[in-house]
C-alpha cells in the first residue's frame, strides 16, 4: 500500500499538479520526494514522465536534454549499484529501446559505481556513445574520451587510458587538466617521462599558477635527470600551494643532490599536510630510512 503523502513538499506539488506535470526538473525533484517517502513505484512513474518531458523539450529546442545528468543521479538512488542492470533496463524502456549518446554516457557512469566490476560494461556503453556522437560535436567527443580515460584508469588499463587521453588532446588541445593527467599517467604508470614531458610543459604554459601542474612537471623533470630545473619547478609549485606530494618530490630531488638535511626538512613539512595513503606511506618510509642511515642510498 502506498504511504499517504502528508509532507509539505507533496502538498505543494499536488496543489500545482498542472505545472509539475509539464516540467522535467520538477518531476525529477518530485521523484526524489516520493523516494524519500518509500513510494518507489510512484517515484519511478515520475521519473518516466520527467524523461519524456526532457526529451520532447530537447527535440523542440534542437538541444541536448537539459535535465538528464540530474535525472541519472536520481535513478542511481532508485537502483543502487547492485541493481545497475535493472536501471539500464528501465532506461531502455523509457527510451523506447533506442537510448542515445547521452543515455549511453550516463549509464556508463552508473556502471562505474561498481568499481572494477563495472568497467567492462561502462567501456561498452562509452564506445556506443562515441559511435553515436556526431563528429562535429567536438566538445562532447572530448568529454566522452575523457570519461573513457577515467574508466580505463579504474580498470588498470593504463595504455588504454593514455590512448583515450591522447584522443582528448587531439580534440581539445587547450585543456590543461587533460594534458596534466596524461603527463602524470605516462610518467607514473607507464614509466615514460620523455613522452610525458611535452604534455606537462604545455599544461603549465596554459596555467602557470596551478600548483598541481607545476608539481607534475617538476617530477617529470627529475625523472629526466634535470635536477636543477626540477628543483626550481617544485619550489614554484610549493610557492603557489604547499602540498605533501610536492614536498615528497622536492625531497627526492634533494636526496639525489646529496642534500640530506634539506630533504629531511621537506619530508617533515610534507608529513604535516593532508596526503593520500600512497604519499603518506612513502614520506614515512623515507623518514624511517633516514633515521636508520639508509636514506643516502635511496
Amino acid at each position: 500500500m502506498t504511504p499517504r503523502r502528508t509532507c509539505i513538499a507533496c502538498r505543494h506539488v499536488e496543489a500545482r499538479a498542472d505545472l509539475v506535470s509539464q516540467n522535467a526538473v520538477l518531476q525529477t525533484l518530485y521523484a526524489q520526494v516520493l523516494l524519500a517517502m518509500d513510494a518507489r513505484d510512484e517515484a519511478l512513474e515520475a521519473m518516466r514522465t520527467a524523461y519524456g518531458l526532457d526529451r520532447r523539450a530537447a527535440e523542440r529546442n534542437g538541444s541536448d536534454p537539459a535535465n538528464l545528468m540530474h535525472w541519472y543521479r536520481v535513478l542511481g538512488r532508485l537502483f543502487d549499484a547492485s541493481r545497475t542492470q535493472e536501471a539500464e533496463q528501465f532506461v531502455m524502456d523509457v527510451a523506447g529501446g533506442a537510448p542515445d549518446v547521452h543515455d549511453h554516457r550516463w549509464l556508463a557512469a552508473l556502471w562505474l559505481r561498481r568499481g572494477a566490476e563495472g568497467t567492462s560494461r561502462a567501456i561498452e556503453l562509452l564506445t556506443l556513445a562515441l559511435e553515436a556522437c556526431p563528429a562535429d560535436r567536438t566538445g562532447l567527443v572530448a568529454e566522452l574520451w575523457n570519461d573513457m580515460a577515467q574508466v580505463r584508469m579504474v580498470a588498470s588499463d593504463y595504455p588504454g587510458a593514455a590512448e583515450a587521453y591522447l584522443r582528448v588532446v587531439q580534440t581539445a588541445p587547450a585543456d590543461a587538466s587533460v594534458r596534466n593527467n596524461l603527463a602524470f599517467l605516462l610518467v607514473e604508470y607507464l614509466d615514460d617521462p620523455a613522452q610525458a614531458l611535452p604534455h606537462a610543459e604545455r599544461a603549465v604554459e596554459l596555467d602557470s599558477e596551478n600548483a598541481s601542474f607545476l608539481d607534475t612537471l617538476g617530477w617529470i623533470q627529475f625523472r629526466m635527470g634535470e635536477i636543477d630545473r626540477a628543483r626550481q619547478t617544485l619550489l614554484r609549485s610549493l610557492d603557489v600551494q604547499a602540498t605533501a606530494e610536492a614536498y615528497l618530490h622536492l625531497a627526492r630531488v634533494q636526496m639525489q643532490a646529496g642534500e640530506m638535511e634539506r630533504a629531511e626538512q621537506s619530508l617533515r613539512r610534507g608529513s604535516e599536510l593532508p596526503a593520500d595513503g600512497k604519499t603518506e606511506a612513502e614520506i614515512g618510509r623515507l623518514l624511517d630510512d633516514m633515521r636508520t642511515g639508509r636514506g643516502a642510498g635511496q
